[in-house]
């Protein structure tokens, strides 16, 4: 690891520094600032889809944590110029969820539940091979669990920023069911 080092200018070393960090700063802020937006909107609208219909609401969002760790975890790959194993990924999930949908629907005769249920495996799959992929990436896009945290003034800039977006979307999001009922 050190012959690097060696084999670099200094002005290049702490340009390549400088840049990393703007990089992962600017990447953080807007994906967290993005997460945090989605959620909001997540929880609001689950108040509404509680109020139409509990069994259904229950059956879509079991499978969003999988696709929120899928989407982020392709970005973060794709951001590095992979854009192979994310597509991966994605078809392992979907060549299961063909599969699971024969076997629950036909063999099984499940119907709505067993599409549901292999929607779920699909996304467990596809999200699984992407968070592997990341605990086994190159430095600096390794994933160490270990060094996750979340500083508070970071959480309030998020809150700050996605408290009024998340309310637009759900504001958007109402006002579009009452014109279709209107």
């Amino acid at each position: 690891p050190f012959s690097w080092h060696m084999q670099n200018r200094t002005g290049d070393i702490i340009q390549r520094c400088t840049s990393d960090i703007d990089t992962t700063r600017n990447f953080v802020s807007e994906q967290m600032t993005n997460l945090l937006r989605i959620l909001i909107l997540l929880v609001l609208s689950m108040v509404f889809m509680l109020g139409m219909n509990p069994w259904l609401t229950l059956i879509a969002l079991i499978p969003m944590p999988f696709i929120m760790l899928y989407n982020f975890g392709s970005a973060i790959l794709r951001s590095k110029g992979d854009s192979k194993r994310p597509v991966y990924a994605l078809l392992c999930g979907g060549i299961l969820n063909v599969l699971l949908n024969l076997l629950l629907v036909i063999v099984f005769h499940l119907h709505v539940i067993g599409v549901a249920s292999a929607t779920v495996a699909s996304n467990v799959v596809s999200s699984s091979l992407v968070l592997f992929f990341l605990l086994h990436e190159e430095d600096p896009f390794r994933l160490q669990t270990d060094r996750l945290r979340l500083s508070r003034k970071h959480l309030v800039q998020m809150i700050r920023i996605g408290l009024p977006a998340g309310l637009q979307g759900v504001v958007e999001i109402v006002d579009g069911k009452l014109r279709g009922i209107l």
